[in-house]
């Protein structure tokens, strides 16, 4: 007959064989995070709302510290946004505010900023409005409004990591020239890696972006799962200069390196640019089918294939920004394979278009973007933000 002792101890082994394996099969948390694209922020706008040939407002932003700038626009930008023009500071502030508001709900774990924080015609505004025509006053404007900006998303998302992508836009030159190893990429390495929390993850950034705009981290509390942010810029059709070229092709043997160490620790990939590969630009939009509009060039789209072919089933998503709408595509890549393509909506409303930002859910356990929440603000509407979509593959209600 067993003894009392033996009992027990028969009792507590019976236990631990039982909860060794509830903890061994948890599931992996799931993942919430949300995108911004093509911020395009613009100090001119009330320059050139109202006509003026000489703006008080840019000559006052142009002596002041970045640190004042908030206070400045408060008083001078204070208009409703309007299509066909780029963000004002007033779109700025809503968007950021809804932004935090959906990330707070929805617990987001990281944000993405695809690319173009700089407004268009950035140069030919600033020459107009301050008379200046040297590179080193424009490049500190330029440095200037850039770090205000970051300020506004370090301030909105305190507590939450922001990667930042390079766009066509952000440049202190002109748009699609990118100098490997300039200024810009020292000086945005410095900015945008303080919107990254851990400081390893913060200085890996700085580290790499200095070369040409491009880096890679494991996302955070998630490191079965790595964010690959490319500078597609250096790809684009209208990108020029041997330097540039040398630089793309560096980034896609960089490319291939990060695959084969995700592949190597068995993660899942998350792949982050400005501008896309190539897509059918009007199927959604303008019903105009089977209108294929490539942007890169051909020799980088043939060696962006060659290198995300044997990694296909590892790629999760390639999220980008630069057309201003939502979208989705498949990308076909090798004979027979696809690599989902996600585009998120400008905060720009310059082509007719409502600004707004995306909330992505991202499912571990089957290992896809199963949800996505697409917000928008009615520029001509009662000025509240709706949820326009909700898409969910695995038709699950929230």
């Amino acid at each position: 007959m067993p003894t009392i002792l033996s009992r027990c101890l028969i009792a507590i082994v019976c236990c631990v064989c039982f909860a060794l394996p509830r903890v061994a099969l948890a599931e992996p948390a799931p993942l919430y995070f949300l995108a911004l694209s093509d911020i395009h922020f613009d100090p001119f706008v009330t320059c050139y709302r109202h006509k003026a040939k000489s703006c008080s407002l840019i000559k006052r932003l142009a002596k002041a510290p970045a640190s004042q700038w908030a206070a400045l626009f408060s008083e001078a930008d204070v208009d409703e946004p309007r299509y066909r023009e780029d963000t004002n500071y007033v779109l700025l502030k809503k968007n950021l505010k809804e932004a935090k508001l959906a990330a707070a709900e929805n617990h987001v774990d990281f944000v993405m900023v695809l690319g173009d924080t700089r407004g268009h015609n950035f140069r030919r505004y600033y020459r107009k409005y301050t008379g200046d025509k040297s590179h080193a006053g424009f490049q500190s404007f330029v440095k200037k409004t850039l770090t205000f900006v970051n300020s506004e998303l370090s301030a909105t998302f305190a507590d939450t990591n922001v990667f930042m992508v390079t766009g066509n836009n952000d440049t202190y030159s002109r748009d699609y020239q990118s100098v490997p190893h300039g200024d810009f990429f020292r000086d945005m390495g410095a900015l945008w890696s303080s919107l990254i929390i851990n400081p390893r993850d913060r200085a890996a950034m700085r580290r790499q972006f200095a070369v040409a705009g491009y880096y890679a981290v494991d996302v955070p509390k998630h490191d079965s799962l790595r964010l690959i942010v490319l500078n597609s810029v250096l790809f684009s059709k209208k990108s020029s200069g041997k330097a540039s070229e040398k630089a793309a092709q560096k980034q896609l043997d960089w490319l291939q390196g990060q695959l084969k160490e995700a592949k190597k620790r068995k993660q899942r990939v998350f792949i982050a640019l400005h501008i896309p590969p190539k897509l059918d630009a009007y199927a959604t939009h303008r019903w105009r089918l089977f209108t294929l509009q490539q942007f890169w060039q051909e020799k980088f789209l043939v060696g962006f294939d060659r290198v995300i072919t044997p990694f296909h089933s590892r790629i999760v998503s390639i999220f980008s920004g630069h057309l201003h709408y939502d979208w989705e595509q498949s990308l076909a890549i090798g004979d027979d394979q696809h690599v989902r393509v996600m585009g998120a909506p400008s905060v720009s409303p310059i082509f007719g278009n409502d600004p707004g930002f995306k909330v992505y859910h991202y499912d571990p356990v089957n290992g896809d973007i199963d949800d996505f929440y697409t917000y928008t603000y009615p520029v001509r509407g009662r000025g509240t933000w709706s949820i326009e979509h909700v898409y969910n593959l695995l038709n699950k209600k929230k």
